[in-house]
């Protein structure tokens, strides 16, 4: 078991990116690692923007990254209703 959680982010996501490409199994089981895959990727990148948030980078920053905008950025990682910001 790795040390640093990043580790552990990278150890699972390899994992499951290998389960998506290995011919060998179903399409059905690739599928589904390739859901989980995207899942455990969304939920993490979703943690990184808090993170971010938390550190004082503004929407306007944030959705520059995502080829956004603001508004649609806070939307999708934010408290949409929490006009502060």
């Amino acid at each position: 078991m790795p040390d640093d959680p990043h580790d552990e982010i990278v150890l699972s996501l390899t994992s499951l990116i290998q389960q998506a490409q290995d011919e060998a199994g179903a399409a059905t089981a690739r599928i589904t690692a390739a859901i989980a895959a995207k899942t455990y990727l969304e939920a993490y990148t979703s943690r990184l923007v808090n993170t971010a948030r938390e550190e004082g980078t503004s929407w306007d920053d944030i959705a520059v990254l995502f080829g956004t905008s603001p508004v649609n950025a806070k939307a999708r990682f934010g408290d949409y209703n929490d006009y502060g910001d």
